[in-house]
């Protein structure tokens, strides 16, 4: 089984610069062209992982179809 560190910042319009200078600074780089995600979400009558999911159990699983397609550029 594969473990993975994800956090989500919230960042204020008003930092964003701040935060992609950052990003500069310290070689960060865009890993993928932009896209719309698509996902749907599997779970049983009682919503189990969904629950376990929102309370932070470990290991937990989670079941879903995903598809990435690229947007269009007008």
């Amino acid at each position: 089984m594969s473990f993975r560190k994800e956090e989500k910042l919230h960042i204020h319009e008003s930092q964003l610069l701040n935060l992609l200078n950052w990003l500069y600074k310290n070689d960060g780089y865009k890993l993928y062209d932009t896209r719309t995600v698509s996902s749907t979400y599997f779970d049983n009558d009682n919503m189990q992982m969904f629950k376990d999911s929102e309370e932070g159990c470990v290991p937990r699983k989670k079941i879903r179809i995903r598809s990435y397609s690229r947007k269009e550029h007008k």
